[in-house]
């Protein structure tokens, strides 16, 4: 359901980026990996099997049971979205699949570690979020906060339902109503999602894969959805000019964090 836009050139990507103004991003190392969350990677390479939102549910209770050890500024106990928020900043698995705002920031991330083509997916927000409405049933209405604030607390309130208890968990993964995909940004902002011009795809349908979340959507078209292929053979060139424009890993990871992995990058880059 997606179209493919092959890149062999810097001057095509800066095409792209005004082609895309309102899109959000993702970036990735290798053009043949299909959108998919940390939660379904760790359960295809553990145990889990069909029962992954029984996996999400302990993941998750493991994590707010513990997590106020080593944090003080938690989420509210009902803000489902900010925990897992929380947790895939932490490398915890969730089902929330990392966008960017900013066409090169996703440039950049598909970049840096690629050893083949790689490939930035770009979506429309404002599609998936007036599709999310319809699939919770309620009108969108309003201005932009109240239409997003809407869909946050709906998709708050899903998650909630679906992971309330390990059994009510296991019968959403065999039986899951609501299929689908909605962005979501957690009212608690950290410098790394800020720095990353962040937010996050959640689909609703774990069991499904990311495009098949997206089938049952009203005019789910090429132009809503698009994956785009960078060659390899730019990659030195395209992230030489995304240094011009101060896209690092020492201003995206705020911290000792970015300036060590900026410095394995600029040895590289020598």
């Amino acid at each position: 359901m997606h179209e493919e836009i092959i890149i062999s050139d810097w001057k095509e990507i800066e095409a792209l980026e005004v082609n895309f103004p309102l899109e959000v991003f993702r970036g990735q190392s290798d053009a043949s990996w299909e959108l998919s969350s940390s939660l379904n990677r760790f359960a295809d390479g553990s145990d889990a099997g069909d029962d992954i939102c029984n996996t999400e549910f302990w993941l998750l209770r493991t994590f707010r049971r513990r997590a106020k050890h080593y944090i003080s500024d938690l989420p509210d106990s009902d803000d489902i979205i900010g925990w897992l928020s929380l947790m895939q900043h932490y490398g915890t698995p969730t089902r929330l699949i990392d966008f960017s705002h900013s066409f090169y920031v996703a440039c950049y991330f598909a970049l840096i570690n690629a050893t083949t083509d790689a490939a930035v997916w770009a979506i429309d927000p404002g599609w998936l979020l007036g599709e999310g409405h319809k699939v919770f049933g309620v009108k969108n209405t309003g201005l932009r906060d109240e239409s997003e604030d809407r869909m946050y607390n709906e998709g708050n309130r899903f998650l909630r339902n679906a992971l309330s208890t390990a059994s009510q968990a296991s019968d959403l993964s065999e039986n899951c109503e609501v299929s689908g995909v909605i962005p979501v940004e957690p009212f608690q902002f950290n410098k790394r999602l800020g720095s990353q011009q962040g937010l996050f795809c959640l689909p609703l349908d774990i069991s499904k894969s990311f495009e098949a979340n997206l089938e049952n959507y009203e005019k789910a078209e090429y132009e809503k959805f698009n994956k785009i292929i960078i060659k390899y053979e730019i990659k030195e060139t395209v992230l030489a000019y995304l240094r011009e424009m101060n896209i690092t890993a020492e201003t995206l990871f705020p911290g000792i964090e970015g300036f060590a992995k900026s410095i394995t990058h600029k040895v590289w880059c020598r």
